[in-house]
Order: C-alpha cells, then sequence, then structure tokens
C-alpha cells in the first residue's frame, strides 16, 4: 500500500493520531515488529476488511431495492383502480401532470396545496415525497371528500390563482372523460 498515494487514508489517521494520542499508534509499530502478533493483526485487519466488504454491499443492495416516491405513488393508485377504475384514472393523470411539472412546478407551489389541503409535511422534504404525501391524502378520501379537498383548495387561494385553475382543469377533464 503506497501510504503517500492514499492522501484520504492519511487524512483519516491524521485524526485518528489527534484523537487518541500517539500511544496506540507506537502500540501498533511494537505489535507490527512482533511477528506472532503481526500475524494475529492480519488476522484481524483481514476479518475487518471482509466485514466492511459485506456491509458495503449490503447497503448497495438496499439502495437498489429501495422504491423510489414515484412507484410508491404508482403502486398506490394500481390499489385504487381495482376498486374505482375511474378514480384511480383521475389520479393517474394528476400525479403525472404534478410530476411532469405541468401542474404546480415548484416546490413551494405543491407545499402550498398541501397546506391548503391540510396535509402535514416537512418544508425539507423533496417534491417527489410531497407529491407522494398528496396522493396517498386522495387515496384515503372517499370520492366527495376529494373533490372537496380539492376545491377548498381553490377557494382557500382567494381569487383562484392559475395554478389550482390548471389542477382544477385537469381533475375536471378527467372525470368528464
Amino acid at each position: 500500500m503506497n501510504l503517500r498515494g492514499n492522501r484520504e487514508f492519511l487524512l483519516d489517521l491524521a485524526v485518528l493520531l489527534r484523537r487518541h494520542g500517539p500511544e496506540p499508534f507506537l502500540s501498533l509499530v511494537a505489535t507490527i515488529t512482533n511477528s506472532e502478533k503481526r500475524d494475529e493483526l492480519v488476522r484481524g485487519l483481514t476479518e475487518l476488511a471482509e466485514v466492511a466488504k459485506k456491509t458495503q454491499a449490503t447497503k448497495r443492495l438496499r439502495k437498489s431495492r429501495k422504491i423510489s416516491d414515484s412507484e410508491r405513488a404508482h403502486s398506490l393508485i394500481e390499489q385504487v383502480r381495482q376498486s374505482d377504475s375511474q378514480r384511480a384514472q383521475i389520479l393517474s393523470e394528476l400525479y403525472e401532470a404534478l410530476w411532469a411539472r405541468e401542474l404546480l412546478p415548484s416546490k413551494g407551489e405543491v407545499l402550498d396545496l398541501c397546506f391548503d389541503l391540510h396535509i402535514e409535511v416537512p418544508s425539507s422534504a423533496p417534491r417527489s415525497r410531497l407529491l407522494l404525501t398528496i396522493i396517498r391524502h386522495l387515496t384515503k378520501l372517499p370520492d366527495e371528500e376529494a373533490q372537496a379537498a380539492i376545491q377548498q383548495a381553490l377557494k382557500s387561494s382567494g381569487e383562484p390563482a392559475r395554478k389550482y385553475e390548471r389542477l382544477a382543469n385537469v381533475i375536471m377533464k378527467s372525470k368528464s372523460a
């Protein structure tokens, strides 16, 4: 191992040296110079490296299995489709328009809609999570309440803002189809 070529590793060692002082490093040097202890150290470090490899592989696997917010929203819509295909179609078109930023293109506008629908969300949540939360909220409401929730959002904006007019148009087009 070329320590001079591995700057990040040397920086990590410097942090450890600052945190723990020179004694553990001197002890390590004494261990390395003793052949029996060196073999034991090699076995221990090899085991640690293998555990680290497995842990990294597990993290990568978990990350690859992680379901995206978009997939979850589509899954919710498909669950609705089993009992009400028309409502699922409306939700699907609404979600797609929101996702494509045809409606409420900014995160701030999506947060405003969440507020208007009385959905509590952290403002730090990514836009995709906000969209999932809106769809989840609308899927749990009966048809009439879902429509009322959107109408309330329209009313609460005072003079219907352009963003809410476009949202209402998508919903109304879907209902008439």
